[in-house]
């Protein structure tokens, strides 16, 4: 689906920026989120990591996503950016990436945080009440830990 690109959609919060992470198959894939006045919608930079990277590695992959997503161009066709993140994580649908596990990666002036979610059938359901939060000077390494204990706090639904 694409945006009809005569309605004022606009970027928000020029000092915040997000992103997905997923952790799949020995995968960790990461995108950004265009902060915009119609909510989150998915953008570059699509990155994707072996697992077992170092946890300074894989802070650095979400720190250059967290950074690069303020600066990429909103996105107008939903169903392109869609494509890019199942093809970023190596499925053909939502159902397969949502047998592995999600958080959601935030960065403000003075936070980071990364909330898990508990895999609901085709998608994915945040757990705000497990956020973890840390400084937003916070070193590589200590971002990979952090998104690497929000792994390990996410869940799945038992009927999935």
């Amino acid at each position: 689906m694409a945006i009809d690109k005569s309605y004022p959609i606009k970027k928000v919060n020029p000092d915040e920026s997000s992103a997905s992470a997923y952790l799949r198959a020995g995968r960790v894939s990461l995108h950004g989120h265009c902060l915009t006045n119609i909510g989150g919608l998915a953008c570059e930079p699509y990155m994707s990591l072996d697992a077992g990277v170092s946890d300074s590695e894989l802070g650095s992959a979400l720190l250059r996503v967290l950074a690069e997503s303020r600066a990429t161009p909103i996105p107008y066709d939903f169903k392109a950016e869609q494509k890019k993140v199942l093809s970023n994580a190596g499925v053909r649908s939502w159902s397969k990436l949502a047998d592995g596990v999600s958080c959601s990666a935030s960065q403000k002036p003075h936070e980071i945080s990364i909330m898990p979610t508990r895999s609901e059938g085709r998608g994915f359901m945040h757990l705000p009440e497990l956020t973890i939060r840390i400084p937003a000077d916070s070193t590589s390494e200590q971002v990979g830990k952090a998104l690497r204990e929000g792994f390990q706090r996410c869940t799945h639904d038992s009927a999935a």
